[in-house]
């Protein structure tokens, strides 16, 4: 079974795969991988699988963070950040090289060239390389980067799926995506330090999440057996009783590891006992500024405007926006102009 962890950036992919990470029956790589992602929405007009094309294969793979594991391997640890204000370096031991040519040559030995073996191969490699043994394991968890097409394509290639897609309120997102920090070791983390919440808002991102979570909620509820949507704050502050559901709609045991946080084994918890659980960390009153919070409330607050029910009642439409003007204007700490 292939299981797609997805959705926005800063919506808690990285939370709920520390939660996985360690369980006997789940196969979890220890970094945002794409792999997934990038195999099944690979070009369809090139039938890359049918050639067996190896090097095909590895432009595709370029396009994930496939090769991001040989440089944490490189540099012999792993960055993660617990918040924006807390990273934290976990020491990694691993043979990238012999790792990468052990399951390239088992997947050239083979006539299964399709998406679910190549990442099976890639994961048992991982075990046996990170591990010294190749435990089986059924179940391999990849990460996403909500790219709208994944999920419809990933269904195509294989009925044994699931996507669990992460929901986190927007100001927040906005908020941990506009303070993130940048890293010395990877040059496109540099886009960080340009990010700011104007950024972001001319992008459009606020009806971009609204639009992908009305399309990830349509897809399950048409497919439920298949598709769950996982709030952010039951994730954080009801861990127990959430991962505890989530288990049985991926059909494994429950187990304690799933309470707590952790990478490669180690747990996630800064010197003054930080975590991802417990508590939501990176809110938007402590990061960003009055007016910051106050442009992203407009934004929500113009996008609710849309909604159809508003547009065949102009009497509603005025009184709905001239209400979330005075409550913006007030969070800016503008007063009205003298008459």
């Amino acid at each position: 079974m292939l299981i797609l962890i997805d959705g926005e950036g800063a919506s808690g992919k990285t939370v709920l795969r520390s939660l996985l990470d360690g369980h006997p029956e789940l196969s979890v790589l220890p970094f945002h991988d794409m792999i997934i992602e990038v195999l099944v929405t690979g070009p369809e007009n090139i039938p890359w699988l049918a050639y067996r094309d190896t090097a095909f294969l590895r432009g595709l793979l370029a396009g994930s963070s496939y090769y991001q594991l040989e440089q944490y391997a490189l540099h012999g640890s792993i960055e993660i950040d617990v918040s924006v204000k807390d990273r934290l370096v976990i020491p990694f031991e691993f043979d990238f090289g012999r790792f990468d040519a052990a399951w390239m040559r088992r997947l050239h030995d083979t006539s299964d060239w399709t998406v679910p073996r190549i990442v099976e191969l890639i994961h048992s490699a991982y075990r046996r390389e990170h591990e010294g043994a190749d435990r089986p394991v059924r179940r391999l968890v990849g990460m996403g980067f909500d790219n709208p097409a994944t999920p419809h394509r990933l269904f195509d290639y294989t009925t044994d799926a699931r996507l669990v897609y992460l929901n986190r309120p927007v100001p927040e997102v906005l908020a941990a995506r506009a303070r993130r920090r940048s890293s010395d070791r990877e040059v496109m983390s540099r886009e960080n330090d340009a990010l700011t919440i104007d950024a972001l808002l001319r992008k459009g991102k606020v009806g971009k999440m609204r639009n992908r979570l009305r399309a990830v909620r349509d897809l399950q509820d048409s497919d439920p057996d298949r598709v769950r949507i996982v709030d952010f704050h039951r994730l954080i502050e009801d861990t127990d009783d959430l991962m505890r559901e989530l288990a049985a709609f991926l059909g494994v045991s429950y187990a304690q590891s799933m309470r707590r946080p952790t990478l490669l084994g180690r747990p996630l918890v800064t010197e003054d006992g930080r975590s991802f659980v417990g508590r939501v960390l990176d809110r938007p009153e402590e990061l960003l500024t009055a007016r910051e919070r106050a442009l992203i409330a407009m934004e929500l607050d113009w996008r609710q405007v849309l909604n159809p029910r508003h547009l065949t009642d102009p009497g509603l439409l005025y009184r709905t926006m001239h209400l979330r003007a005075g409550r913006a204007l007030r969070a800016l700490g503008s007063r009205r102009p003298a008459s």
